[in-house]
């Protein structure tokens, strides 16, 4: 009965462990392996906080179709894709931890299928040029 009881007890332990997702003190989630462009499956981005505390959120797919919320705004043609897309590879999601909301706040959030890395920024973030860049095309996408 004791060795079944152990058994059960290290049964129990290797279950919960293993069943555990990470989430990543940058607040990202999902296992340590960065989310790679290849296995991303959208890029989300926006805006929020003030006083309202409203959050604009806008997803873009791979395949062009640009969201705000879960409705559907309008199909990115190819060409805007290709350049909009060269300068979101060119930001090192994983390498560049940037976690500093302010007041008002913007970010950037590339998704694969189980995880996900954030950038988090305010208007006085000293932010790197392709950061910038990336942002300010997707945001153009927008209009």
């Amino acid at each position: 009965m004791k060795i079944f009881k152990s058994g059960l007890i290290i049964l129990s332990l290797i279950l919960l462990f293993s069943s555990c997702k990470v989430k990543h003190s940058d607040g990202s989630k999902g296992s340590s392996k960065p989310v790679s462009f290849r296995s991303m499956t959208s890029i989300v981005f926006g805006w929020g906080g003030g006083f309202t505390g409203m959050v604009e959120s806008y997803s873009l797919s791979k395949d062009g179709t640009l969201k705000l919320g879960d409705e559907v705004k309008k199909k990115i043609d190819a060409k805007s894709m290709r350049l909009t897309m060269g300068l979101v590879k060119k930001v090192n999601f994983f390498k560049t931890p940037l976690n500093d909301p302010g007041n008002l706040y913007f970010f950037m959030v590339m998704k694969g299928v189980d995880n996900e890395q954030r950038l988090i920024w305010n208007e006085q973030t000293q932010l790197p040029e392709e950061i910038k860049n990336a942002y300010d095309a997707l945001v153009k996408l927008t209009k």
